[in-house]
């Protein structure tokens, strides 16, 4: 009885850590109102495109940019509007005026 319990518990935490996982691999990039990836935060789902709302608005400061992605930052809503392409991790982007966001698996 005992065997069976253990092994049904492994079976359900590695579902759980599987799930975690697959979470994450969806992530491509977070971003950051503040230098060096401090301050309010929005993780970007890989192809969904975020139009920007609240303290982030017009106020992103720096990107944490996920492996094998690039994240296009738009200085209109729905990413309209001259995307700057981020193809790393950048803790102090110049242009602050931004509106939307959408990551992109790439390599």
């Amino acid at each position: 009885m005992l065997v069976t319990n253990l092994l049904a518990l492994a079976l359900a935490s590695l579902a759980v850590a599987e799930t975690q996982h697959d979470a994450r691999a969806n992530i491509g990039g977070t971003l950051y109102r503040q230098d060096n990836f401090r301050g309010e935060s929005r993780r970007l789902e890989e192809g969904r495109c975020i139009s920007l709302t609240g303290p982030l608005r017009d106020e992103v400061r720096s990107i944490r940019v996920s492996p094998r992605s690039d994240c296009y930052l738009y200085f209109q809503e729905n990413c309209r509007g001259g995307p700057r392409r981020q193809e790393r991790s950048n803790n102090r982007i110049r242009f602050t005026r931004v509106r939307s966001a959408r990551c992109v698996r790439d390599r």
